[in-house]
């Protein structure tokens, strides 16, 4: 039960109130609580609130049961058990009770709810019943009215949302136009500034997604990451200027500094690497390495792998390019072979090849079963085809390793290319084809001799 312990309480000229007040158990008032001649202080009794209240002024509400004892902010009569420290509007101290923290000009204001800090000029003023917000700094939160387990750290942070949830916003104007977007994080100055009920973004980086605003599931890190993105959902972008000018495009992935950067309203694409697809706005591209698929502009449907990588021209559709740091493999659309470079201006020094028949001739095609060290795969299946270190002992005979048909580098499992031998068996064709010509000349001659 309450109890009251107060002195000279009703319309004296001037004077004080001195004493104590315990308010449900909880709340103690004490001190001295200043009043104006002729004003009523209370604390008055009845249904009917007193006129001409001034702050700090109690009235006993017998309009409940039990009757409650309210006290006037200066704007308004509010339970002693809400608002345990008288408050006024503007005041430096905001609103503080058992379960809310509020320091600063109306921080709290209005507050009902409960688990709320609010610290700053307008800090949550205009909560309700909303509940475990944390606003620090000015007017952040300052439009939230029923919005749960917020934080807005900075300058306007979520400053406009109402009844949105569970948003973290840190940074100067961090989420401001927010209102009921969910789950969203900001970091940085200006993060996510534009977003209002897209939820489920993460940004974090200087005005990473700022200009989003119904863009929903969307990841930036890194310094203007997704900056001009509004509409388009379930992008990810890492790295500064990854993804930077998309604007509506989805389900696009970079990976890198300027991955993607150009995009606007490609989807489905990745970029991994530095300006890996830095000029593209096609769509289902994937490229991975630094500069990988960067001269790509409209074409869709591409693979670019390796540091570097380019495709045949920019709006090139369904080619995968491979590059090694010295020549690109490119195999297009539905062709049944991989190209590889092979022009002559990349070439010097040009002379017939020597190898063919003789070259042929010396080399053993086998037939065996597979049984690959440490693996199971394959174990016991039959195959043809050569032997590396019999293909090696040939090229050594001919003193020709140039053919490229063996590689040592790994010593523990050479590789054959079968692809390499084709020369040498154009070579051993064209010289069993002069034979053939040859003996078809001597024939001819002898026919012509005896008829």
């Amino acid at each position: 039960m309450s109890t009251l312990k107060v002195v000279n309480l009703q319309n004296p000229a001037s004077g004080t109130i001195n004493g104590t007040l315990n308010a449900d158990g909880s709340t103690t008032f004490g001190g001295t609580v200043n009043f104006a001649a002729g004003s009523t202080i209370g604390p008055s009794s009845g249904t009917t609130a007193p006129t001409s209240p001034v702050s700090g002024s109690l009235w006993y509400d017998t309009n409940t049961t039990p009757p409650v004892l309210k006290v006037w902010n200066g704007s308004a009569w509010v339970s002693t058990a809400s608002a345990a420290t008288p408050t006024v509007a503007g005041s430096l101290l905001g609103r503080t009770d058992a379960k809310n923290a509020g320091l600063g000009c109306n921080a709290l204001l209005v507050n009902t709810g409960i688990y709320n800090t609010g610290i700053g000029c307008n800090a949550l003023c205009s909560n309700t019943s909303g509940g475990s917000n944390i606003g620090i700094g000015a007017e952040a939160l300052s439009s939230n009215v029923t919005g749960c387990s917020n934080i807005g750290i900075g300058i306007g942070a979520l400053a406009a949302n109402t009844t949105g949830s569970s948003s973290v916003a840190i940074g100067f104007s961090s989420l401001i136009a927010n209102t009921s977007g969910i789950g969203n994080v900001g970091v940085g100055f200006r993060s996510l500034f534009s977003n209002t009920t897209a939820s489920y973004n993460t940004a974090t980086g200087f005005q990473s997604l700022q200009a989003n605003s119904t863009g929903a599931a969307g990841s930036a890190f890194g310094y203007l990451a997704l900056q001009n993105n509004t509409t388009g959902v379930n992008n990810t972008a890492f790295g500064a200027n990854a993804l930077t000018t998309n604007t509506t495009g989805g389900n696009n992935v970079a990976m890198g500094a300027s991955a993607l950067a150009a995009n606007t309203i490609g989807f489905q694409n990745t970029a991994l690497g530095v300006d890996a697809l830095v000029a593209n706005n096609g769509c289902y591209n994937t490229a991975v390495g630094w500069k990988a698929g960067c001269n790509l502009t409209t074409g869709s449907v591409n693979i670019a792998l390796g540091v570097a990588s380019q495709h045949s021209s920019g709006a090139v559709s369904n080619e995968v390019t491979i590059w090694n740091g010295s020549v690109s493999a490119r195999f297009q659309g539905a062709a049944g072979a991989w190209n590889f470079v092979s022009d002559e201006r990349d070439k010097t020094d040009i002379e017939p090849l020597p190898l063919g028949l003789e070259f042929i001739k010396a080399l053993e095609p086998r037939k065996f079963k597979w049984d690959i060290r440490n693996i199971e795969v394959d174990k016991g299946k039959e195959a043809s085809g050569f032997i590396a270190q019999e293909v090696l002992a040939v090229t050594e005979q001919f003193d020709a390793p140039y053919t490229g048909l063996v590689s040592t580098n790994d010593p523990e499992q050479y590789t054959f290319a079968a692809a390499a031998l084709l020369p040498m068996v154009v070579n051993a064709l064209k010289e069993l084809a002069a034979e053939h010509e040859a003996l078809k000349a001597d024939y001819e001659a002898y026919k012509a001799a005896h008829s």
